[in-house]
């Protein structure tokens, strides 16, 4: 019988079971893939960019996007109540409410959430 050998940095994983203990077999390999290499910069810009494209905002808005795009190219995926977390609260101490408006945060989560569902497809 073949031994299946898995390498993540140093690290030789010799079986699809030590694979999971050490991972975590609760999320779909497409998710484990996405979250090492991140979102390409291209592909989050475009998923925000009908968004942006929508409205007039402000300087601090347009960061507070752009940090959204900063997190998604590092970790491929982001769970919306980061939002409400540091470092998004260093722009307003209330997050994705204080700095948009109702309309604007449902548009964002909604962004948010095509991007993991594809991730997870």
């Amino acid at each position: 019988m073949e031994l299946e050998r898995f390498v993540y940095g140093s690290d030789v994983v010799e079986s699809r079971k030590r694979f999971e203990e050490s991972f975590g077999s609760d999320r779909p390999l497409t998710v484990f893939i996405r979250s090492l290499v991140g979102l390409d910069r291209n592909a989050a810009k475009e998923a925000f960019g009908q968004f942006l494209d929508g409205n007039r905002y402000t300087s601090q808005q347009i960061r507070f996007v752009e940090m959204i795009i900063e997190r998604l190219t590092q970790g491929g995926m982001m769970q919306p109540g980061q939002l409400y977390e540091p470092p998004f609260t260093g722009l307003h101490y209330q997050g994705l409410d204080g700095a948009f408006g109702d309309a604007d945060a449902d548009a964002i989560v909604g962004v948010i959430e095509e991007i993991n569902r594809r991730a997870a497809a």
